[in-house]
């Protein structure tokens, strides 16, 4: 169905050049009628950062911030299994979002004393502590697009993210590239 629809189109939209690429390597439509409308930033330069009792007591220079997905591409097991390099290092990391440990499996299991799982949080929570960390770490192994790491660096926060899919178009020169295979 998708391929009929993008030959019977007459311009699609998406959200990055990488997006675009994939809709015409997997045949949905020729490059010609593909428009790339990258996703804004400006919501959250309406967030209200404020802090409620949990994200100011994990909040600091020495946090990493993490969006906790159980999705297998966003890879968020890769930070969490760096734990003990990075408590080593002084810092602890802090999971915001649907998953909670036991998605993690056995690492999720343990009681790991510098990882800490928030949970939802609300854009007025998420952006304080954002905004008091010491950076946003995004290990996706593909994106479209990647709104999280553009809305922290909206707020001011360092990102340390993916070099793979749309990520590196949507950093530039930014944030600093890893890749979402070593630790």
């Amino acid at each position: 169905l998708v391929p009929a629809l993008g030959r019977t189109a007459l311009k699609i939209a998406t959200v990055s050049q990488y997006s675009a690429g994939e809709l015409t390597r997997y045949g949905v439509c020729p490059a010609a009628k593909v428009e790339v409308i990258g996703n804004g930033h400006e919501h959250a330069l309406r967030w209200a950062p404020c802090h409620s009792d949990q994200t100011l007591a994990v909040a600091g220079p020495g946090t990493i911030v993490v969006l906790g997905s159980s999705i297998p591409h966003k890879n968020v097991g890769l930070i969490i299994g760096m734990h003990d390099r990075l408590a080593a290092a002084g810092l602890r990391v802090v999971v915001v979002g649907a998953s909670t440990p036991r998605v993690f499996g056995s690492i999720g299991n343990k009681t790991l004393t510098n990882v800490m799982w928030l949970g939802r949080r609300s854009d007025a929570e998420l952006g304080a502590l954002l905004r008091d960390s010491l950076c946003l770490a995004f290990p996706s192994l593909v994106e479209g697009f990647g709104l999280p790491p553009l809305e922290a660096m909206t707020l001011g926060c360092p990102v340390v993210m993916s070099d793979r899919a749309s990520l590196p178009e949507i950093g530039g020169d930014a944030v600093l590239y890893a890749s979402p295979c070593d630790e």
